[in-house]
């Protein structure tokens, strides 16, 4: 079936086959081919591509933060779970999280105080 196909792209071994599966997830569940739940059963694979060596993928995936977010595949819960890669060693990873963060905090997601873990 189409939508197993689809699923398996979301957890490829290759960054590009699966950056370009995730910037489509938001569509693909909108029109009902893949479910919201099967999407949030692998938001570990699209949490990899946040610290990915290469750099453009890094930037697509942190990019597309916010429309998952919009979509309802990624929640609260897990926007506080970003908070984790401003302490990256490295740097394009550290200012990639502060551009999305300071995004989310100016939406209500997070909020000040969730920086400091409260």
């Amino acid at each position: 079936d189409d939508a197993r196909e689809l699923l398996k792209f979301l957890e490829s071994s290759d960054e590009g086959v699966r950056s370009w599966a995730w910037l489509r997830t938001g569509d693909l569940v909108e029109h009902g081919v893949l479910t919201p739940e099967e999407v949030k059963e692998r938001k570990r694979y699209f949490l990899e591509l946040l610290e990915s060596k290469d750099e453009d993928v890094r930037a697509r995936a942190w990019d597309h933060v916010i429309r998952l977010l919009d979509y309802g595949l990624i929640t609260r819960d897990d926007a506080r779970e970003l908070l984790k890669f401003l302490e990256s060693s490295d740097e394009g990873v550290r200012e990639n999280a502060k551009r999305v963060i300071r995004k989310l905090i100016k939406r209500g997601v997070l909020t000040r105080l969730d920086l400091f873990g409260l």
